[in-house]
């Protein structure tokens, strides 16, 4: 079986760890995205302040990727 190598061992934990950080990721990339001010998650919960609509529009300009002509 595969827990008898530790060499599958090792594979098979660094695959679910690095499950867990992309959905743990995406969920708070989520959560501070959203609108909401007060967001609950499983044992997460925050209270906090909205992004107005301008500082919003600022951030997605900065995250767009520069044009290249080609």
């Amino acid at each position: 079986m595969w827990w008898n190598s530790s060499a599958d061992l090792i594979l098979v934990c660094a695959a679910v760890g690095s499950c867990c950080v992309g959905l743990i990721m995406g969920t708070c990339q989520s959560m501070r995205l959203s609108r909401c001010r007060k967001i609950k998650c499983c044992c997460f919960e925050c209270d906090r302040e909205v992004e107005t609509a301008e500082e919003m529009k600022m951030e997605l300009e900065h995250q767009q990727a520069p044009k290249t002509d080609i």
